[in-house]
């Protein structure tokens, strides 16, 4: 073992600045990294994830503007309007409404296209006419037509795991009501495409903390609180 006291004056000069040296690189070392860590999560929470965040949101802003827009446009349409009123819909206006129908799913990219009158629960869609909705098969329309609200907007996983985003507008003071639906799996493809770092993903929910859109289909329709509670 080596004894301090019997080293030289030289050797003991030596040995103070090697223990000087290596303790100032471990703390420069330290230091460095400490400073790298808080480089890289300022960089992740100030500047890339706000940025991500972002543009996810003009997307998903993109797209219900849009068809709320295309939704207002069918419900309103003159046309559309005086079609709705005629309850024993004859061919010429059901050929002619079911044209409309599909011209605004062409323009538009949507899975379908419907409109429905909110007093007699007449509806269609790009096929022609469907039937008239009732409570026990449609809920959903009665719950929107009588909710006072010109439209809603969801998001809805189908059984084959597609994902599709429907908007419904509704002319409060008249009769027309219309409703579209168009696939999501360009924007399921956009958030999973996020990655924030080596495990770090992004995935969607609604005001209330509802997740709508996960990579982990089975997490769809829980909360925030039941994923990280």
């Amino acid at each position: 073992m080596l004894k301090l006291h019997s080293l030289s004056i030289k050797q003991k000069v030596v040995l103070g600045i090697t223990f000087a040296v290596l303790a100032s690189t471990i703390i420069v070392g330290v230091m460095a990294q400490r400073h790298a860590r808080d480089v890289l999560s300022h960089r992740l929470i100030d500047i890339e994830l706000p940025a991500m965040l972002q543009q996810i949101n003009t997307e998903i802003d993109r797209e219900v503007v849009q068809m709320q827009q295309a939704a207002k446009q069918l419900a309103t349409n003159e046309f559309v309007v005086e079609a709705l009123k005629n309850t024993d819909h004859p061919q010429f206006s059901e050929t002619q409404l079911v044209q409309q129908l599909n011209n605004i799913k062409s323009q538009y990219g949507l899975n379908d296209a419907s409109v429905a009158n909110r007093k007699t629960a007449y509806y269609w869609n790009q096929n022609g006419f469907l039937r008239q909705l009732n409570h026990s098969q449609d809920a959903w329309f009665f719950g929107f037509t009588s909710s006072g609200r010109e439209t809603s907007v969801s998001v809805f996983q189908e059984a084959n795991g597609e994902v599709k985003m429907f908007t419904n507008y509704q002319d409060l003071n008249g009769i027309s009501m219309s409703g579209l639906s168009k696939s999501m799996d360009d924007m399921v493809s956009l958030l999973n495409s996020f990655q924030i770092e080596d495990t770090g993903y992004v995935f969607l929910t609604n005001e209330k903390g509802d997740i709508q859109i996960h990579r982990q289909q089975g997490k769809n329709k829980t909360s925030i609180a039941q994923l990280f509670g």
